[in-house]
């Protein structure tokens, strides 16, 4: 049986811990009702199967610790999956995977699986995945160049493009967006 408690509750430990507005997370999650996160968060509601894909994939937390079968929020597992999730979205966009590498908006060391593995938490991949999601996949308007030199003009947009690099080039190697300090 669902647990709506245990799903409520790490939803909103991770959209808290994010610091995300419900109606920034209804855009990340491309909800079209505006009541849907507070549905979810009050128990009234629980989302599809395909939207719980969705949320794992956008922050990398484990389904189990999703929904509350787990104390384990991040796990190789789904770690590694929403970051494959990551690069398939990648390329279906004009700003293919490969392209950010050789642009140097992604650090070799992190397009490397083997090295990704070695050099960078769980959690600060985690934070690399949603960054990447949120500064780059849903933010079109502006350019690879714009958004690698930071030169835009949406402040907090070039405030999370700077958090972005500073954890994929390891200038910070612990996360920013920490769960693990709401559990």
């Amino acid at each position: 049986m669902f647990n709506r408690e245990c799903f409520s509750n790490n939803f909103k430990i991770l959209r808290t811990s994010y610091s995300l507005s419900i109606p920034t997370t209804n855009k990340l999650l491309h909800l079209k009702s505006t009541s849907t996160i507070h549905y979810w968060e009050t128990q009234k509601n629980i989302p599809s199967a395909d939207m719980l894909i969705n949320i794992v994939d956008l922050f990398s937390v484990s389904a189990d610790w999703l929904l509350g079968r787990s104390s384990i929020p991040y796990t190789e597992e789904s770690v590694s999956a929403a970051e494959k999730a990551l690069i398939t979205d990648f390329n279906a966009t004009e700003y293919k995977w490969q392209l950010m590498v050789t642009e140097k908006f992604i650090a070799s060391e992190y397009d490397n699986v083997t090295n990704r593995k070695k050099q960078y938490s769980l959690p600060v991949r985690a934070n690399i995945v949603f960054l990447l999601r949120k500064t780059v996949l849903e933010n079109t308007e502006y350019t690879l160049t714009d958004i690698k030199q930071r030169n835009v003009d949406n402040a907090k947009f070039s405030e999370e493009a700077e958090l972005l690099h500073s954890l994929m080039f390891k200038k910070i190697r612990t996360p920013i967006y920490d769960i693990e300090v709401n559990l």
